[in-house]
């Protein structure tokens, strides 16, 4: 639902995971190499920044909905894939 509690993005193209590391990584951090679509002039360049990275990436685990948002401003997709698991007949 997109309201102005739970705001959502409408456009199909847009990428969610892209938005939050694009975000974390403008934090004054550097970015993996293989983040391509990501835009970010300082790459990695030892393990020290690397692990500086993944713990930043690590802390985005615990973080409710409301303070990512609130942190990042990304919004979250408006439509989604829904899965339904059906029970086998035998």
């Amino acid at each position: 639902m997109n309201t102005e509690r739970n705001p959502c993005e409408t456009d199909l193209s847009y990428s969610y995971q892209n938005c939050v590391i694009q975000r974390l990584v403008s934090n004054d951090i550097c970015k993996p190499y293989w983040l391509k679509n990501i835009a970010h002039d300082r790459i990695c360049s030892n393990v020290s920044e690397m692990e500086s990275y993944f713990m930043q990436l690590q802390s985005l685990k615990t973080m409710y909905d409301e303070t990512l948002f609130e942190k990042y401003k990304c919004k979250k997709p408006c439509t989604f894939m829904e899965y339904k698991v059906r029970p086998c007949k035998f």
